[in-house]
């Protein structure tokens, strides 16, 4: 995403408007097609500051049924790109400009918009993708989605009440501290 910004750089406060529709390319995110961009570029005089926005939709997993499902996101990029020479004059004895993070345009005057689009996509990613707000999540026995119907697995989990076996001492303790508080509690009432 390469976009040439040669006539703005001849003096201060120089704007230029830049509109496309770009495939990018991020692992492990699927897109559902090319997102659209659009951003204003100005000269500040140190730098090129590019203010724009993103839209597009993505496909993602659901965090509780794991169903994928489409996402559409909008959201502003704002970043500042360093002239390269004047970037690296800047740069500590022993550190690079990728070390920095710091965006910068070329001698061939155009700034490549790929790696800030790339990290504000995933910045901007959701934490817990839902589905849907309400989403019920899978059924812990058989792993149907609770949103497709109900499967009678936690009745059957409820009248069976399985336990693993390891844990078979502690239900023998907390029953008999159950049963010997219904009695107290029957006795006190006579």
């Amino acid at each position: 995403m390469k976009v040439k910004i040669s006539g703005i750089l001849k003096q201060n406060g120089l704007k230029f408007s830049w509109e496309e529709t770009e495939s990018v390319s991020v692992p492990e995110i699927v897109f559902q097609a090319p997102i659209h961009l659009k951003f204003t570029f100005t000269n500040t005089g140190r730098t090129i500051l590019a203010e724009g926005n993103a839209e597009g939709g993505l496909l993602l997993s659901c965090s509780n049924c794991l169903q994928n499902f489409s996402h559409p996101f909008s959201f502003q990029i704002v970043e500042e790109f360093w002239n390269s020479h004047d970037a690296a004059s800047k740069t500590e004895e022993g550190s690079s400009l990728e070390e920095l993070s710091i965006f910068f345009y070329d001698e061939s005057e155009s700034i490549d918009l790929t790696e800030a689009v790339r990290q504000s996509i995933l910045l901007n990613l959701p934490v817990h993708p839902l589905c849907s707000p309400n989403c019920q999540g899978l059924c812990p026995v058989c792993g149907k989605p609770k949103s497709e119907g109900e499967c009678g697995c936690e009745e059957e989990l409820n009248k069976s009440e399985l336990i693993d076996e390891r844990w078979g001492p502690l239900k023998t303790l907390s029953d008999s501290f159950i049963e010997k508080k219904q009695r107290r509690n029957y006795n006190a009432k006579s």
